[in-house]
């Protein structure tokens, strides 16, 4: 009877492995909060394992399994299935933890929570950060956008995306796992490990943007929308420099975007600005926001004039940020400070030999200026703040009133 018993558990185990791999559960299975990243357009990879072993899987059955040094084609519906935590694999030129899968024509990334934000911190703030308190502030940002993401998936086969629609990602190979600043990342997500912001019990959405240009913005005046932890506050660290050290050298780093010109002349800007004839005037309003935000701009030509957003027309030319004003000039010298000025591409020729008005755009920032300023962060923690204090100065404008909390995600 007990070797009955016996060999009726090792038939009911068998069964239950391959109900798993029929029911789509990876080989392993025990990524803390796996998040699904989509990485790519592709219907057949060829991959190669660079680390640790795989299972390649096809129709809920194991068809082979490959390991350190080993290379496999796949297919659409072919799952890369990792036979443990730390096992990597070579695809399109980028390394990558975790498993892989083609479906639907993506290529989707599927790995740990803390993993993904190895390389999305060093991403989106990089590892020359000053101080590890600015990259704090960072990983808790960034884990915050990724469980709400979780909870709102872009599709039924991916979470995210990885690109700067969502969080930039450059898997293992973005973590820099080889310097110095790669462990400074993973020691900043780490030390800050499952820790998110909720406010009034909300997980925050946590925006963030390279420079606010002195001040970031309302949300209701970017996106529409009222948050109340998405509100302008001041943000006088965005003009400073600081120390940055890339793990191999040590310099200063000058604010990057903080203050930035832009001239088109009005020929080339008839041509981005459809219906509305010869350019007779461009009009910027600031009605209502907190910091120079151009909430609108106006057009006006000899047929008729066009109402653009900040962002709108940010996108149409595609300037720095949507913190702006405008000047009017007959000529390109007429403007002050022209060695300051980036210059439309399509006017760079036709802007020394064309007579006639020109548009200059006077501007702070760089990003869309909702949520923490990076190179704020950066310069508080140098100074002395903690990741908590930053993080409750752009998320609760720096008030002490117990509504931005942060704890363990639930």
């Amino acid at each position: 009877m007990r070797k009955l018993r016996t060999v009726l558990g090792i038939v009911l185990l068998a069964m239950l492995m391959m109900m798993s791999v029929a029911d789509g559960v990876f080989a392993y299975d025990n990524y803390k909060d796996p998040i699904r990243v989509q990485v790519g357009k592709a219907s057949a990879a060829e991959i190669s394992v660079t680390y640790g072993s795989y299972q390649v899987v096809r129709d809920g059955q194991v068809i082979s399994t490959i390991n350190f040094g080993d290379s496999a084609s796949l297919t659409e519906g072919m799952r890369l299935s990792a036979l443990d935590g730390d096992s990597r694999f070579l695809w399109n030129d980028t390394e990558y933890r975790g498993d892989f899968m083609l479906i639907g024509g993506d290529a989707v990334n599927t790995l740990g929570m803390e993993q993904y934000l190895y390389s999305v911190v060093m991403q989106e703030l990089g590892g020359y950060a000053p101080d590890v308190e600015a990259l704090k502030a960072q990983a808790v940002a960034c884990r915050n956008f990724a469980y709400r993401r979780l909870a709102n998936p872009r599709t039924s086969t991916y979470d995210i995306l990885s690109g700067t629609s969502d969080q930039a990602y450059g898997g293992y190979t973005g973590e820099r796992y080889d310097m110095v600043v790669g462990e400074r990342v993973r020691n900043a997500v780490d030390s800050t490990s499952g820790m998110v912001m909720y406010y009034d019990g909300e997980l925050v959405e946590a925006t963030y943007s390279a420079n606010a240009g002195g001040a970031t913005e309302d949300v209701e005046n970017v996106w529409g929308g009222s948050r109340p932890y998405l509100k302008g506050v001041d943000s006088p660290w965005d003009a400073y420099p600081f120390i940055g050290d890339a793990g191999t050298y040590t310099s200063l780093k000058f604010p990057t975007g903080y203050e930035w010109t832009y001239t088109i002349s009005f020929a080339d800007l008839k041509k981005k600005v459809s219906s509305v004839g010869d350019i007779l005037n461009v009009k910027v309003s600031h009605d209502g926001c907190y910091s120079g935000y151009a909430k609108t701009v106006t057009v006006e030509g000899t047929s008729g004039s066009k109402t653009y957003t900040g962002p709108q027309f940010r996108s149409l030319l595609g300037l720095r940020s949507s913190q702006f004003d405008a000047v009017i000039g007959q000529s390109i010298a007429a403007n002050q400070g022209f060695s300051l000025q980036y210059i439309g591409f399509d006017t760079f020729s036709s802007v020394f030999r064309v007579s006639g008005n020109v548009l200059t755009l006077y501007g702070k920032g760089y990003g869309h200026g909702v949520g923490m300023s990076q190179w704020s962060a950066c310069v508080m923690a140098e100074r002395g703040y903690d990741y908590m204090e930053i993080l409750n100065y752009f998320y609760n404008q720096n008030q002490n009133n117990g509504r931005l909390t942060i704890k363990s995600y639930q």
